[in-house]
């Protein structure tokens, strides 16, 4: 366990702090036993530990431990009864960075405010299980109120992180009269047409932002017809200036917040164009934010495929990491890569930047909807392969997430509109995984005669298909040909500051992906599926449950 100390101390420090002002806090590493059954003896034993084990400090190297605790202290109001002091409802706000509540597994504030012990318990999900959590809270509450011979106060779940805060009541705060009102968010978005961008367009919207949206455009009157309903400047992120009109710079320019979601996605494609849009373009972007709105949050919308690929053994890929040894697929790959290079340079002198990576973007959790471009994907290719093929190789090891858009966009949107919200990378990736084997399973219940087949069984059916549709088929064999990327994401941080913001991914399920494989059956990309008893309903326009956000 790691306990926070109330200042460092000074005794052999030689005089050195004499000349500095400040809270020099410091921790100090304990080991615990919690299978103790003397109560009074525990306690003693714990107080030594801590008397006596040596302080450390707050950035020491290492692993840290999975639980921490911090006593804040002792506070009284002024007795004077003319004063009439007493605790305000309200609360003051977060009182730690979100980075900062995700650094253990668990973490317990307490303090003293007017006689009550006001206890807090913090903690990473999925690290540690929401019931798991409910447990260990619980526990302790009634050991606390068995120790004192009194009953143990029931728990309240905080909406917001209270861990830090001093004069916390015990309670979330009656709302009464009163409500917090937030300026709206004066936001520039970039890509609205596009698949990821027209959903972050609508979080946006819904959760009260301004929205101006660069669309590329002769005017700004051609540029609004390509977005109905929303507020358009006409632009183009590859040319100087973001090719901006003077009437379009003055408004765009009113930006404190630039989300960056235009992007060349095409995975095959002319490295020069890839370039110019990717990478070119947000170089121009940074300029026009340095030059024109200054002091604006990037968030700039990047891809888990900057992970590439490693030979020898996997290698674990989370929020802190960019560079791996990987080497790249594809020149979108590579490209994007350059891109996070880029960001993260300018970023560098203290601007404050964003990067959400993201890796299979799918179909919208509720619809099944997907991208207008769907012929361009890598899964859709592959899932075309299997049906034009009646089979599909057996995977049993091999896993996809599926990060729904609208889960998606809700993510990235709940970071960029949050005032607290800590600069850096956020893997907006979904935390379940669906092995390959059961995706073909769940295509054959929705009605494609689609069997699992060794390797050869399916090369030879691959074969017959390209007779009559040989790029599809090509393109499925080359993608069902790929190996292992062997990295493995680790989105557990970003996992838990979304859950804290009320988002959270649905479980793609059989009853989803029928949705998805019927919707690309009605834009024409997959033929007609044969009926199943399965799935009577799916043509009927049935509901699907929406993923979970505020």
């Amino acid at each position: 366990m790691e306990v926070e100390t109330h200042g460092r101390e000074t005794d052999s420090d030689g005089g050195q702090y004499l000349d500095t002002v400040g809270w020099f806090t410091a921790v100090k590493w304990l080991a615990v036993d919690a299978a103790a059954d003397d109560g009074a003896r525990q306690v003693s034993d714990v107080e030594e530990l801590v008397r006596t084990a040596p302080q450390l400090p707050m950035d020491v190297e290492g692993a840290r431990p999975e639980a921490g605790f911090n006593f804040l202290g002792t506070f009284r109001l002024p007795e004077d009864p003319s004063l009439g002091w007493s605790v305000a409802d309200e609360q003051a706000g977060a009182a730690r960075c979100p980075s900062g509540d995700t650094l253990y597994r668990l973490r317990l504030t307490a303090r003293i405010v007017d006689g009550r012990l006001v206890t807090d318990l913090v903690y990473a999900w999925p690290r540690l299980s929401h019931d798991h959590a409910e447990g260990i809270f619980t526990a302790f509450s009634h050991a606390v109120a068995d120790a004192a011979g009194a009953g143990a106060a029931p728990h309240v779940r905080a909406t917001v992180s209270t861990s830090g805060q001093l004069l916390h009541r015990g309670a979330e705060p009656p709302r009464g009269g009163w409500h917090v009102v937030r300026e709206p968010a004066p936001v520039l978005l970039t890509g609205a047409t596009g698949y990821l961008g027209r959903h972050i367009l609508a979080e946006l919207v819904e959760r009260g932002a301004r929205v101006t949206c660069l669309v590329r455009g002769r005017s700004d009157v051609e540029a609004a017809r390509r977005l109905g309903g929303a507020d358009v400047v006409a632009g183009d992120i590859t040319e100087e200036g973001l090719g901006l009109s003077p009437a379009g710079l003055a408004r765009a320019r009113t930006a404190r917040v630039v989300v960056h979601a235009a992007a060349d996605v095409r995975l095959v494609a002319s490295p020069v164009e890839l370039e110019r849009t990717n990478n070119t373009a947000v170089r121009r972007l940074l300029d026009w934010i340095d030059t024109h709105a200054p002091g604006a949050r990037l968030h700039h919308i990047s891809t888990l495929a900057v992970s590439g690929s490693v030979e020898g053994p996997g290698r674990r890929f989370s929020e802190a990491d960019l560079r791996i040894g990987q080497s790249f697929r594809t020149p979108y790959e590579k490209v994007k890569f350059g891109a996070e290079e880029t960001v993260r340079a300018w970023a560098a002198s203290g601007r404050q930047a964003y990067i959400h990576r993201s890796g299979h973007i799918a179909a919208h959790s509720g619809t099944g909807a997907f991208q207008d471009n769907i012929a361009d994907n890598r899964i859709y290719q592959t899932v075309r392969g299997y049906v034009l093929a009646g089979a599909a190789p057996s995977r049993p090891s091999t896993t996809f997430e599926f990060s729904h858009v609208d889960t998606v966009a809700a993510g990235i949107t709940a970071i960029a509109t949050h005032p607290y919200a800590a600069p850096g990378v956020y893997h907006v990736e979904s935390p379940h995984t669906v092995t390959h084997d059961d995706l073909v399973r769940w295509m054959a219940q929705h009605g494609y005669p689609v069997r699992l087949t060794d390797d050869a069984a399916f090369a030879a059916a691959l074969a017959r298909a390209e007779q009559h549709h040989p790029d599809m088929a090509r393109l499925a064999s080359a993608w069902s040909q790929l190996g292992d990327r062997n990295v493995l994401v680790d989105s557990s941080w970003t996992n838990s500051v979304l859950d804290r913001l009320g988002v959270r991914f649905a479980e793609p399920t059989a009853r989803w992906w029928s949705a998805a494989l019927s919707w690309a059956t009605d834009v024409g990309f997959l033929p007609a599926a044969v009926a199943s008893p399965d799935w009577p309903e799916r043509h009927a326009g049935s509901s699907f449950p929406s993923p979970s956000r505020p």
